[in-house]
Parts: structure tokens; sequence; C-alpha cells
């Protein structure tokens, strides 16, 4: 099982499927392991569209945001990538970051919680699952998605999958499959 995802080839068939499955569910019930907890947004230079959408996604899991900033984590004053993760893992449930690709691996190597590469899943994994989950269930009404809250909901099985360490990763074959 996926502890950690730090790029969209880390999936398999069977997790892109079950992400679009959680997706399309997220707002119904047995959806609240992130209530009260706390999802930690580790960021080394703003990133608003990221802060919004994993706002909006740990809000629709009952979770809350702590966003550190190289205000909070003193870059260059000491703080390394490693103390990041040891400290967030005290208090948080999953870690997304943004930052480069060097400091998200020394992120998930220190952590003890899952950690989500967020421009993975901001660029690459929430538009390719809104987009299935659009195809899934086209139109508003009651389990259906517009494009406005497909990448929250998208975001939030995410959060959701990594915490539950429901991914089993990309050596697994499609249900069905070879």
């Amino acid at each position: 099982m996926l502890r950690d995802l730090l790029a969209a080839t880390d999936l398999g068939d069977r997790d892109v499927e079950h992400l679009v499955e959680l997706a399309s569910a997220i707002d119904g019930p047995g959806h609240r392991e992130l209530a009260g907890q706390l999802v930690v947004l580790y960021l080394t230079a703003s990133t608003p569209e990221a802060e919004r959408t994993f706002t909006a996604a740990a809000a629709r899991l009952d979770a809350r945001v702590v966003v550190l900033g190289p205000e909070e984590y003193q870059e260059g004053h000491g703080a390394t990538a490693p103390d990041v993760a040891r400290t967030a893992s005290l208090f948080g449930a999953v870690l997304v970051a943004f930052a480069g690709d060097h400091d998200v691996d020394l992120l998930a190597e220190a952590s003890r919680i899952p950690v989500l590469d967020g421009p993975t899943a901001l660029d690459h994994l929430c538009p390719t699952l809104a987009a299935l989950l659009a195809n899934r269930t086209p139109g508003p009404g009651p389990g259906r998605s517009t494009d406005d809250e497909a990448p929250v909901r998208c975001a939030a099985a995410l959060l959701l999958a990594l915490r539950r360490r429901e991914l089993a990763g990309a050596r697994q074959p499609a249900a069905g499959g070879r």
C-alpha cells in the first residue's frame, strides 16, 4: 500500500478507479475519519489556489488546515524539510507539500504521516480525476459534480485515501486485467 503519493505514476488503474468512486461519494456517510484532525499544507511560496482547494477539501472531511509557509518554519534559518516533516507528524493527519522535488522527497522520508505532493495533485491528478468524475456523473443533482466542485472532491478523495492507506500503487493490475 502507498503511504505517500509523490508522482501521478505512483497510482495504478485500481487506484484511479477507487479515487473516482470516493470523490463521487465524498459528501455521503462514512467519510469522517479526518473530523477534527489537521491537514498540513507546507508551502515554500504563496500558492492561493492550493490553499483554497485543499482548505475546501479538508472542510468536506470536517478536518482543519494549518498552513506552514516560510515565515512559520524560518526558511534559511536552520529549519529543514525533515524538521518540518517531523513537527507536522506530531499533530497532522496528512501533509500536502508544495515544494521542490528534493524537499518533497526529504519530507516523505522524515514524515510519519502520509505526504501528498501538492503540484502533482493540483496540476495532474485533480484535473484528471475531475474529468473522469464529470464523465461518470454529468449534470447537477445529488451525487453529481459540477466543474466548480469536482477538483475539491478529488482533492478530498486524495486526502482520505492516503489517510486510510487505500492506494495500492502502480504495481497492482486493474480489476479483471492483466
